[in-house]
Parts: C-alpha cells; structure tokens; sequence
C-alpha cells in the first residue's frame, strides 16, 4: 500500500468509530436507525481505515460522517476492497476538514497507540491549508 500521508499512521489494537451511514443518526432510539460501528485498522491525520457493514450506499466518492471518540467529521471514501469476512469491506476514507477537535482526538490515538507498541514519536506534521 502506498503511504502518501502527512504525519504518522498508527494501527490501533481496540478502536471502533460510529459509522454514520445514510439512513441511520447518531442517538437514535431504534437499533435499526442506529450508526453501526467499524473497526479502525489505521489512522493518520488524513485520513483512516476502517472495517465495516458492507453498504451498496457506499461507494468511492460518497460522504459520510464518522464519530472518534465523540468528535463527528466528515469523511470521503477514497477506495473499497473486500475483505475475507461475508458482507463487511474495507474502506479508505480521507478527512474532509480536520477541526482542532478532531486533529487533537488523532494525536492522542497515535501517541496511545505508539507508547503501546514500543514506537518512537515523531514531530507532529504540518497544518493541512487550501490556498483557494
């Protein structure tokens, strides 16, 4: 796998998310209309991937909203891969803004993850900005 991402990548051993998608709410009474939850495989600043429920509503290009550890963003499915497991997916997903929350939310995962694991930190990367 190509690793073109800003910053660090950490592999976190017990990290879920709520996966907001279409057609379910965060708090929702009936479970049907609940987020499911997907799996973390890997994190960065830009982006992450998950494991899933795999949904026809998703597609490479489609927005979505994810919950880490109480903070809500927008994702863009970047890529879809099948996995091994009957009717879960991998999916690739890339931030679509990173508010401090969020940033300061990945930071602590991926020095969690790093002390966990025997890994050295690095600098924080660089703040992403668009000039347009």
């Amino acid at each position: 796998m190509d690793n073109r991402r800003l910053g660090d990548r950490a592999r976190p051993d017990d990290l879920s998310v709520q996966w907001v998608v279409p057609g379910t709410k965060v708090g929702a009474r009936r479970e049907s209309k609940r987020p499911p939850a997907a799996r973390v495989l890997d994190i960065s600043h830009s982006g992450l991937q998950v494991v899933a429920p795999a949904d026809k509503q998703i597609q490479r290009g489609t927005t979505l909203e994810v919950v880490i550890r109480d903070v809500s963003t927008g994702v863009r499915v970047r890529w879809v891969e099948l996995t091994n497991v009957q009717g879960v997916l991998a999916y690739g997903v890339e931030f679509v803004k990173a508010p401090p929350a969020l940033r300061e939310v990945v930071s602590q995962i991926i020095e969690e993850t790093f002390r966990s694991q025997g890994i050295e930190l690095r600098d924080q990367p660089p703040e992403r900005r668009t000039i347009w």
